[in-house]
């Protein structure tokens, strides 16, 4: 199989989505809620997070929404900051997260890069975030397009930012591969016109991905015995 370019989702794909993120939502609600328990349930349930277990549940908000759309969910609930406020907030601590691979990125990267792909990232998380993640992992270098909600060509599950790969690299969209954990990357993927590849490595079974996807791997370390 031979792609010219390959898109990348972030959380869930590149990184594990509940290794990565399950401590900083819990640290995000406390600070949002203090010793305010009620408060705290409310505000767990509207982002899809099991506080007991310390886990998502697979409509979480977290997984393939905005911060944006995060702030709005629960801003009613939080009286001393506003809408703006929760999302710079959640945007800082968001970049001090402690990030966890799926496969050693480096090699797997550099890999792709010497078979002559354009790599990119789109992402509904900030794009700042987005470029200080990759910075932290090593691996910004080689990513020739990073996309966020917040970068102005639309977010997931619309087809824009990939498409706008597509358009700056003049690569026709039937040649890129989107490599997702969720639904959403997906139904991008085939409103662009690209190659649908699902991971197991965020929160959706393969149940979850299968009848919407190309081809469901256990992890993104897989894709290389795709190419040719």
């Amino acid at each position: 199989m031979h792609f010219d370019g390959i898109l990348f989702d972030k959380d869930g794909t590149l990184f594990d989505f509940h290794k990565t993120w399950s401590n900083w939502t819990s640290d995000a609600i406390e600070y949002l809620c203090g010793d305010n328990s009620a408060k705290k349930k409310l505000v767990a349930k509207a982002l899809g997070y099991d506080q007991k277990n310390q886990s998502f549940l697979k409509s979480s908000l977290l997984i393939a929404g905005t911060a944006e759309q995060a702030a709005e969910k629960i801003a009613p609930f939080i009286n001393d900051m506003s809408q703006h406020e929760i999302e710079s907030f959640l945007l800082n601590s968001a970049k001090k997260v402690k990030l966890i691979e799926v496969i050693p990125l480096e090699k797997f990267l550099k890999n792709l890069t010497l078979k002559g792909l354009k790599i990119g990232l789109v992402t509904n998380d900030f794009e700042a975030v987005a470029h200080s993640h990759l910075k932290t992992a090593g691996v910004h270098k080689y990513f020739d397009f990073i996309a966020g909600y917040d970068s102005g060509f639309g977010i997931k599950p619309e087809p824009g930012p990939l498409l706008k790969f597509s358009e700056l690299f003049s690569i026709a969209p039937h040649s890129v591969a989107m490599v997702g954990d969720s639904t959403h990357d997906l139904f991008a993927a085939e409103k662009a016109g690209m190659y649908k590849i699902g991971v197991l490595t965020g929160l959706a079974s393969h149940s979850d991905l299968a009848p919407y996807a190309d081809c469901v791997l256990d992890n993104i370390g897989k894709i290389e015995t795709l190419l040719t």
